[in-house]
């Protein structure tokens, strides 16, 4: 019986395997997409099409972070 338990729990965890997956991948990705300048620009460029702040006010990757928070917040809560 045990092994027949077994034999679908695979797909039974499937679900559970994908979501931590995914939460892993999605926050290392995070990352570089807050505090990194070439990937919160292409990010800006593409998809969210705000006004980029002047260049004093993004030389840092914290000013970069400010910057991205705009949109960022509401997703990463």
């Amino acid at each position: 019986m045990l092994a027949i338990n077994r034999k679908y729990n695979f797909f039974i965890k499937l679900p559970y395997n994908m979501g931590i997956f995914s939460a892993v991948t999605f926050g290392f990705m995070a990352c570089p997409f807050i505090f990194n300048f070439e990937c919160v620009n292409w990010f800006n460029t593409n998809f969210v099409t705000t006004d980029v702040p002047p260049a004093d006010e993004i030389k840092t990757s914290f000013g970069v972070g400010g910057w991205a928070w705009n949109w960022m917040e509401p997703i990463l809560g």
